[in-house]
């Protein structure tokens, strides 16, 4: 195929403090398309401690302005310096708004959509990610606009990261036959077997710090655990909002549960690959998400997974093979699947190896050529075979 000369907008980068699975998933995909001989600009928003402009894993990235200011940047840049050097465009939509580059890059772009901000089916504002990530008046006014600039994309041939995107998309009017799945990858090599896991029963919550994850939710949860299980331990990974972990942990003392938790931190790939592989569980209770890449590095450690039946985790986990899945905002369902996989080896032992075979159908090679497919089509501008 000829080389590919791709533009990427996207609101953060790799490297931000805020980065997450979006984050992770577009410089997988990138950094492969550099591999095989494509070229790779991506056009982001500045960190405090970033520089303006470097290169990661071959991926140049350009830096400026904030999380409002990069949108009009994207369009300054692109009409002063871009618009004859790239032959296709892609914009990241995970959380923020969209970019319209539609409008002003013309034909040669797609958007890979990570998830929207509510579940479409349901209606519900409290269900929503706005009402967790957004302050004031704005959250609801987002979530009353989310469906018209979403439907922008109509004009734009889309990449869904998950059933549930892409779902939550057709719902608003967009083409089926324009919005293609391609999930999210695996760096890690499945094992072969259940590794040994730690002697006390153990959960595991591996993710961002923050009210949209669920993690009140998890600990009142918890709290109903120990009822039954008293020795039970959650560890809890990962970075974020430092005035919510500050609530959580009068919560967790409130709930007299000090003893039977333990915070890492932000933690690399090894020492993250070896807490899940140690973990008895996964949980994952977030509001929605646009897959759950966490939950299928999960399971290639041979660690199962509960969460809410909600966007994303519905599609990352199947129910009842490779974990289980519960009723959104129903706690004490939670505690009780977390019971039940924690007390019975026989169910836990199957979802253990269902999840491991499962993991195997998963890698960023995969993805990464699905990937390089669908933006040949979008390079050749061929856009009957959506």
């Amino acid at each position: 195929m000829d080389k590919i000369k791709l533009l990427v907008l996207s609101w953060r980068d790799i490297k931000n403090p805020l980065a997450g699975g979006a984050e992770r998933y577009i410089h997988e995909v990138c950094k492969r398309m550099v591999q095989d001989g494509h070229e790779v600009l991506f056009f982001t928003s500045f960190f405090q401690g970033a520089k303006g402009e470097e290169v990661i894993d071959g991926v140049k990235i350009i830096r400026r302005g904030n999380p409002i200011t990069i949108y009009p940047l994207a369009f300054l840049y692109y009409m002063l310096h871009w618009r004859r050097r790239f032959n296709c465009v892609l914009e990241v939509k995970d959380g923020g708004l969209p970019w319209f580059a539609r409008f002003y890059a013309g034909k040669h772009v797609i958007a890979l959509v990570h998830q929207a901000g509510r579940d479409f089916s349901r209606h519900s504002y409290m269900n929503s990610t706005w009402r967790y990530e957004v302050k004031g008046i704005l959250a609801p006014l987002i979530y009353l606009l989310e469906p018209l600039l979403l439907s922008t994309y109509k004009l734009t041939p889309v990449i869904a990261v998950s059933r549930s995107t892409k779902m939550n998309l057709l719902k608003l009017g967009l083409d089926p036959n324009a919005v293609t799945i391609v999930h999210g990858g695996l760096s890690l090599k499945p094992v072969e077997n259940i590794p040994k896991k730690e002697k006390d029963p153990t959960i595991i919550y591996l993710g961002r710090i923050k009210r949209s994850k669920g993690l009140s939710e998890l600990i009142v949860a918890l709290y109903y655990v120990r009822k039954n299980i008293q020795n039970v331990k959650l560890w809890v990974a990962g970075r974020g909002d430092s005035s919510y972990l500050t609530e959580l942990m009068r919560f967790i003392d409130k709930l007299g549960l000090i003893n039977n938790l333990e915070f890492f931190g932000y933690v690399d790939e090894k020492t993250k690959i070896n807490l899940l592989s140690r973990a008895h569980l996964l949980v994952f209770p977030s509001v929605m998400e646009g897959w759950g890449l966490t939950v299928i590095e999960a399971n290639a450690c041979g660690t199962p997974v509960i969460a809410f039946n909600v966007p994303g985790l519905r599609d990352s986990i199947i129910n009842g093979e490779t974990g289980l899945l519960v009723p959104y905002g129903d706690v004490k369902a939670l505690a009780n699947a977390i019971i039940k996989v924690l007390s019975e080896d026989e169910l836990r032992a199957k979802l253990s190896k269902n999840a491991i075979k499962w993991a195997e159908k998963f890698s960023w090679e995969k993805t990464a050529k699905e990937f390089e497919k669908i933006l040949e089509k979008v390079f050749n501008n061929d856009e009957t075979q959506y």
